[in-house]
């Protein structure tokens, strides 16, 4: 049987390969969220560099769906939806994890009793912001992820994991994304057992003058 937990997924309400895996890794492990929080769609604006450094996909299924059949409670809405605050406030939710969204506003992060955390596909504090992957590969800055507690500033707060990834070297930009994001699902049960537990021994706070996140990288 799978122990519900004080814990949300927070996503688009939009296919997303990342949200299905996070879903998939806590459920097959035995841990099923309390709650699927899902942010409607919205077009990005702003500048992305071609060619894309993700790969496509084509069998992913709805964050709706999934909870459908997994007796998940879903909630849609955008973060400064009042119901989606008291929802998270009513039901304990201790953590939030990032599957998929943007920016989240600290009105919003700070419903959570113990915060929200976030897979960073970049070594924090090194490399944060959007297009982690190829700025890694400009700034020659190992490639690999972060764990961390969110705050009001771009990828910091505080770490709980830094992960350096050894690539193949036939690897391309599309691989190398694929292999962090397939590695991010499977270290989330851990995450949340020592997240639930309280047992993280080595925090990273970051000091709160870093400089912000450089623009998205060009090539």
């Amino acid at each position: 049987m799978k122990q519900e937990i004080p814990v949300a997924i927070i996503c688009y309400a939009t296919p997303h390969k990342r949200t299905h895996d996070f879903i998939a890794s806590l459920v097959f492990n035995g841990f099923k969220p309390a709650l699927i929080i899902a942010k409607p769609f919205e077009k990005l604006t702003g500048k992305r560099s071609e060619p894309s450094d993700k790969p496509d996909h084509f069998t992913i299924i709805p964050p709706r769906l999934i909870s459908q059949n997994l007796s998940i409670e879903y909630l849609e809405g955008f973060y400064n939806d009042k119901n989606l605050i008291d929802t998270i406030k009513a039901k304990k939710i201790e953590w939030g994890i990032i599957a998929s969204a943007l920016i989240l506003p600290p009105h919003f992060f700070s419903a959570f009793k113990k915060g929200v955390i976030n897979f960073h596909p970049g070594i924090i504090p090194w490399n944060r912001g959007l297009g982690a992957v190829k700025r890694a590969i400009i700034k020659d800055i190992p490639q690999g992820f972060s764990v961390h507690i969110i705050d009001h500033r771009i990828d910091a707060g505080t770490t709980l994991h830094r992960f350096v990834i050894k690539l193949k070297p036939y690897y391309t930009i599309r691989d190398t994304n694929l292999l962090i994001e397939e590695m991010q699902a499977a270290l989330l049960p851990e995450v949340v057992k020592n997240a639930l537990n309280g047992t993280y021994d080595n925090l990273l706070p970051l000091p709160p003058d870093i400089p912000p996140p450089e623009p998205y990288p060009d090539i």
